[in-house]
């Protein structure tokens, strides 16, 4: 799992595209004389046309964006984009109206909403809007990288080898264990660059040996220089921890899983028990 789930990437780009929709839609449904250059030219032009304009692309569009996200704050905004959409949808219902034009304007829609707002509301699919460490896809890239390491821990130094390392931490396989949430001192060299940092061991596996560091304190400095010591590392090809597929391939891939085994419609949360901070290591 690299990538954002499929289904919240699919129905943001759905939502991406509604706004397109209900102006053609509006377009043929209310057509009049006008032609379709005439009608778009008066709902940027003529004033008494903004709000119509408005409910058409903005809520859409921000709930789109709310979706793709994938944030705390998404939830309440895309609830009242949803909430402004159904409104102006019931506000347009008329007892007279004939039933084609109230099932394209008014019931589908509606069905499509709930149909979007239940997504989102599954426990699966929100626990990643509200906890930032089940957003595997945010992590870092990581690239394998061997060099040796010292790490100082009052005064005292300990040998360790690194394995792979990240902008905002390593992972190393140290001759001593160290304590979980140890703060320490690093000295390594990578691509010909001596880097010193502070960073603290977030996680050790049971080995005793295998250690996760998160660089801790980086001043602005040493931020961008680890930012261009991955990027080198990445244009020299260095194998990455976890491949990124093309987006083709991984679609193929998602949609022939769905289809033969019905998972994949739901995100799986991954076990964060003992993982370290997202996008950090």
């Amino acid at each position: 799992m690299i990538r954002k789930p499929w289904p919240i990437i699919l129905i943001s780009f759905v939502f991406f595209l509604i706004p397109f929709f209900n102006i053609l839609i509006n377009f043929l449904i209310f057509r009049t004389d006008y032609t379709f250059y005439d009608y778009i030219y008066s709902l940027l032009v003529v004033p008494t046309n903004y709000l119509a304009l408005f409910d058409m692309v903005v809520p859409s569009l921000i709930a789109g964006f709310a979706v793709y996200s994938v944030k705390k704050w998404s939830y309440p905004v895309f609830l009242v984009c949803m909430a402004w959409l159904t409104y102006q949808m019931l506000s347009t219902f008329s007892p007279h109206i004939r039933f084609s034009l109230l099932l394209l304007t008014i019931i589908l829609p509606m069905i499509i909403n709930i149909l979007y707002v239940s997504y989102i509301l599954l426990p699966n699919v929100r626990a990643a809007y509200f906890d930032p460490r089940l957003r595997w896809w945010e992590t870092k890239p990581r690239y394998i990288f061997s060099t040796e390491m010292s790490i100082e821990e009052n005064g005292k130094l300990t040998a360790a080898q690194i394995t792979n390392i990240s902008e905002g931490g390593i992972f190393a396989i140290v001759s001593v264990p160290v304590e979980p949430n140890t703060v320490v001192n690093l000295k390594f060299v990578i691509l010909e660059n001596p880097i010193e940092l502070k960073a603290k061991i977030v996680y050790r596996k049971p080995d005793g040996a295998s250690h996760g560091l998160q660089f801790f304190e980086m001043n602005r400095n040493q931020k961008l220089l680890m930012k261009k010591t991955i990027a080198k590392l990445a244009k020299e090809n260095y194998e990455a921890v976890r491949p990124v597929p093309v987006w083709t391939e991984d679609f193929i891939n998602w949609f022939s899983t769905l289809v033969k085994t019905g998972k994949g419609f739901v995100p799986e949360i991954p076990n964060i028990h003992g993982m370290p901070p997202k996008n950090k290591l």
